[in-house]
């Protein structure tokens, strides 16, 4: 599995980066962890002919001054 990570983040930024997944992505049962959508536009056409598999979505992490998004689509 891929990730990428951003550290060394400062406090305000985190705050923005939290309110805007809060408000834009789905906020999983874990604290910190939220769901991203694949919007239907970026998605391949056997993606598309999955109705069963979508929604295609992938996590994304914040910790203490850093975001981490897991990019293995699920």
């Amino acid at each position: 599995m891929k990730y990428y990570l951003i550290d060394e983040i400062n406090g305000t930024d985190m705050a923005r980066l939290s309110l805007f997944l809060r408000e834009n992505g789905t906020v999983s049962g874990l604290d910190r962890i939220f769901w991203i959508r694949v919007p239907e536009e970026h998605l391949n056409k056997t993606q598309s002919g999955h109705a069963g598999c979508k929604p295609y979505i992938f996590a994304v992490e914040l910790g203490a001054g850093l975001i981490k998004a897991e990019l293995f689509i699920r």
